[in-house]
């Protein structure tokens, strides 16, 4: 049984892998496909896409990308970024294919409870492992 991985994270800035320095003076460092794949033959037990750009809007995870990502690896993807609703966890799963995804703000402020993402999951049909 596995009990440790690697999880690497892509900072997705406008459609590409990024670093910086505290999201300032950011290098472009390319495609985020190459680079989940790339990680993965490297060893890498999940991937995280974190949206720099969906971070703290509340408008729902970057699909797009996130769905490409998840297509391409043979490991569990992981989004990061964006989630308003319980509502944006049912699209990420079902239409970005997305194996978990990170819950911050919405919680935090009380807008919303685990309780409310894991009814709207169960209501779509969505399986989880949280439990009750």
């Amino acid at each position: 049984m596995i009990t440790k991985r690697i999880i690497p994270c892509l900072d997705v800035i406008r459609g590409r892998v990024t670093k910086g320095v505290k999201f300032k003076n950011n290098v472009d460092l390319g495609d985020p496909v190459e680079w989940a794949k790339r990680a993965v033959d490297l060893g890498a037990g999940e991937i995280v896409v974190n949206s720099v750009d969906a971070d703290g809007t509340r408008g729902g995870f970057e699909l797009e990308i996130t769905r490409l990502i998840a297509d391409a690896v043979s490991v569990p993807v992981v989004a990061s970024g964006g989630a308003g609703n319980p509502e944006h966890f049912v699209t990420v799963f079902n239409d970005a294919h997305a194996d978990a995804a990170i819950v911050a703000g919405m919680i935090h402020t009380g807008d919303y409870t685990i309780a409310d993402i894991k009814s709207a999951m169960r209501s779509a049909g969505i399986p989880t492992r949280m439990s009750w």
